[in-house]
C-alpha cells in the first residue's frame, strides 16, 4: 500500500491546524491568518476584498465525523455568522473526504444555519496543494526540527563521501544541500557564496507575502565616528537605498533572522549589506515628462526609470534617465511625503549630441512655477511644480544647447559621431560655428583672420602708385575631401572648400613705400593683409559632381 502525501495521523489538530493555515496564506492571493488566542470570532483565515470577507475555518479531523465534531464544525460556523458581518462565504478546510452522509449533513443541515453560500475543501486539494508546497510540510512536520536536523544529517554524510565522478558528484551534492536548506523555513530561501573561508549567506523571501509573516528584525548600534555609514544607513531607513555597514562600525547587533541563523551569528559580528527587493530591481518604467505653463504644453521629454526603492519610515526613491542617457533625475520623497527631483547633467561623458539636445531643449524651456506632468500608460498621472529657478545659469544652458545641435548637424553632414564634450575653448566655439554654417548651407562669410603675404617689390610699388590705401583680393581652394580637425577629432570634407576675399586692405602703406624704394623689382617683401568694413571674405563648399551622382543614386 502506497504510503500517504501527508501522514495526518501523526498529526496533532493543532500542528495540522498551522500546516493548512500556512498552506491557504501562501496559495491563496491576501489570505491572512487570525490569531484565536482568546477567541477566533469563528475565523481562522481571512481573506478581505472591497470591504467584505471570505471566511475559512480549519479542523484538522481527518477520520469519519463524530457527532462531537459535527457539533464543532457547526459552533464554529454560528459563531462566524454571528460575529464577522462583512462575511460573504464560509469555508471549511480539513484533511478528510466527506462521505455521501457527510456531504448531505453539510449542505443539508449546516447550510441552514447561514444566508451565505458555505463550501468545502477536503484532503484531495490539500495534498495536491501541498505537493507543490514540499517546504511547509517539512517546517510544519511533527517533530520537524528533528526530521530537517536528520535530513541535513544524511546529506552532510552523502558529501564526506568519495567523490568517483569528481565536480559532477560535488555539484549534485551542493544542489541537494541547498535544496535542503530552503525547507528548513517555509518563508525564506538560504543563498550562499563560499570565498576561501568566507561564507555569505543571502536570505531571499519565497512570495510578496514572506515579510508579512515573518518580519525579519535587527537591531544595530553603529559609531558614532563613523559618519559616512551613519549617512548611508540614513539613506537605507528613509528611502530604502543600499547601504554596507563593515563590522568595524557594529557597537551592537541583534538579530531576529529566519532559519535560525541567529545561532550562527553567536560570538561574533557581521558585516551588513541592506540590499532592494527582486521586485525593486527587476522594476522599470517608461514616462513622458511634460512642462505644462498657464494649462498649455510647452515641452516634453521621454524618461526611463529604472531604480526604485522604498524605506523602512515610509519614503522613496526613484531615478533614471531622459532617452538619450543625458540627464540624470532623482525623485526623492520623504517620510513625510514632501520631496523634490534632482536633475545632473550630463549623466554620462559618452553621450552623442543628437542624444543630448531633446533633454537640453526640454531643460531651456522651464521656468520658476512651471507645472510638471508624468504621464505613463496604465499609470495615473503624477504632478507637481518648480518652486524654484530649474537650472543654474540659463544663459550658460541656451549656449550648451547651440553648441549641441551644431554639433548634431556637423557629424549627421560629415557621416562621423563623437561624444559632446564636457567644455569648449573661445577658438573651438568659433570653429563649431564655422563648420555648422559651412556643411548646413554650403557656404559661410567670415572674417578675415589678419595675414602677411610675399609680394615682389615692383608689385607693392605699383599697388601703392594706385591708391593711397590700396586693396587687394584673393582666392584658393584646398584639396579634394581634405580632412580637418574639429574638437580633436577628424572632420572629413567632401569635396573642395573655395576662398574667396575680396577688398583686402594693405594696412602699411607709407612703411612699404620706404622699404621698396630703393629695391631691385624682384625682391620679395613682406605685405600685411588686413580688413575693414568693405573686406568680404567667403568660404565655399563646392561638392563633388561624383559625389553627388553618387548619392543621387
Amino acid at each position: 500500500m502506497a504510503s500517504p502525501v501527508v501522514p495526518w495521523s501523526d498529526y496533532t489538530g493543532s500542528e495540522a491546524e498551522a500546516l493548512i493555515a500556512a498552506l491557504l496564506v501562501r496559495t491563496i492571493l491576501g489570505a491572512q491568518r487570525i490569531d484565536g488566542s482568546g477567541g477566533d470570532g469563528g475565523v481562522d483565515v481571512r481573506v478581505r476584498q472591497d470591504g467584505e470577507d471570505h471566511v475559512y475555518e480549519i479542523k484538522g479531523f481527518h477520520g469519519r465525523l463524530t457527532s462531537g465534531q459535527k457539533r464543532q464544525i457547526s459552533n464554529s460556523l454560528t459563531t462566524a455568522v454571528e460575529h464577522q458581518p462583512a462575511m460573504i462565504r464560509w469555508t471549511l478546510v480539513l484533511p478528510l473526504e466527506f462521505s455521501p452522509a457527510e456531504d448531505r449533513w453539510f449542505y443539508d443541515v449546516l447550510a441552514k444555519k447561514a444566508e451565505i453560500p458555505i463550501d468545502w475543501i477536503g484532503r484531495t486539494q490539500l495534498e495536491e496543494r501541498l505537493s507543490q508546497n514540499r517546504d511547509l510540510l517539512r517546517a510544519f512536520a511533527p517533530g520537524s526540527i528533528e526530521r530537517r536536523a536528520m535530513d541535513l544529517l544524511g546529506e552532510y554524510n552523502a558529501e564526506k563521501a568519495a567523490m568517483p565522478k569528481g565536480m559532477v558528484d560535488g555539484i549534485e551534492r551542493l544542489a541537494g544541500i541547498k535544496s535542503q536548506i530552503d525547507l528548513t523555513d517555509p518563508d525564506y530561501a538560504f543563498d550562499f557564496k563560499v570565498t576561501g573561508e568566507d561564507i555569505s549567506i543571502d536570505v531571499r523571501p519565497k512570495d510578496v507575502r514572506s515579510a508579512r509573516r515573518r518580519p525579519i528584525g535587527v537591531s544595530v548600534e553603529i559609531s558614532d565616528n563613523d559618519a559616512a555609514v551613519a549617512g548611508q544607513v540614513e539613506q537605507f531607513l528613509r528611502y530604502g537605498r543600499p547601504v554596507d555597514i563593515p563590522s568595524e562600525s557594529i557597537i551592537r547587533f541583534e538579530p531576529d533572522l529566519p532559519g535560525n541563523l541567529n545561532e550562527v551569528l553567536l560570538g561574533g559580528t557581521p558585516s551588513i549589506s541592506l540590499r532592494k527587493t527582486d521586485e525593486e530591481k527587476s522594476w522599470r518604467l517608461a514616462q513622458r515628462v511634460e512642462a505644462v505653463r498657464d494649462g498649455r504644453v510647452v515641452g516634453t521629454l521621454s524618461v526611463e526609470w529604472d531604480d526604485r526603492s522604498q524605506g523602512p519610515l515610509g519614503g522613496s526613491w526613484v531615478s533614471g534617465k531622459d532617452r538619450g542617457g543625458f540627464l540624470e533625475l532623482t525623485m526623492k520623497t520623504g517620510p513625510d511625503q514632501k520631496g523634490g527631483i534632482d536633475v545632473r547633467a550630463p549623466a554620462s561623458h559618452d553621450v552623442l549630441p543628437e542624444d543630448a539636445v531633446p533633454a537640453m531643449r526640454f531643460l531651456s524651456l522651464l521656468k520658476r512655477g512651471d507645472q510638471l506632468r508624468f504621464v505613463a500608460p496604465g499609470h495615473a498621472d503624477v504632478e507637481g511644480r518648480l518652486t524654484g529657478d530649474p537650472v543654474g545659469d540659463p544663459d550658460a544652458l541656451r549656449a550648451g544647447l547651440v553648441v549641441a545641435e551644431a554639433l548634431a548637424r556637423i557629424q549627421s553632414a560629415a557621416g562621423i559621431r563623437f561624444a559632446l564634450p564636457q567644455g569648449w575653448s573661445h577658438e573651438e566655439g568659433q570653429m563649431i560655428c564655422f563648420w555648422d554654417q559651412l556643411l548646413t548651407d554650403g557656404r559661410v562669410q567670415w572674417y578675415w583672420p589678419g595675414f602677411w603675404t610675399n609680394l615682389p617689390a615692383a608689385s607693392v610699388r605699383k599697388l601703392l602708385r594706385e591708391s593711397v590705401l590700396p586693396r587687394i583680393s584673393m582666392h584658393a581652394t584646398s584639396a579634394k575631401d581634405m580632412v580637418a580637425e574639429l574638437l580633436g577629432h577628424p572632420l572629413r570634407i567632401q569635396g573642395q572648400i573655395r576662398c574667396e576675399v575680396t577688398n583686402i586692405v594693405i594696412s602699411t602703406p607709407l612703411s612699404l613705400a620706404e622699404q621698396v624704394r630703393d629695391l631691385p623689382p624682384d625682391v620679395l617683401v613682406p605685405v600685411p593683409l588686413a580688413q575693414d568694413n568693405r573686406t568680404i571674405c567667403m568660404f565655399y563648399l563646392d561638392l563633388d559632381v561624383d559625389t553627388l551622382v553618387e548619392d543621387s543614386t
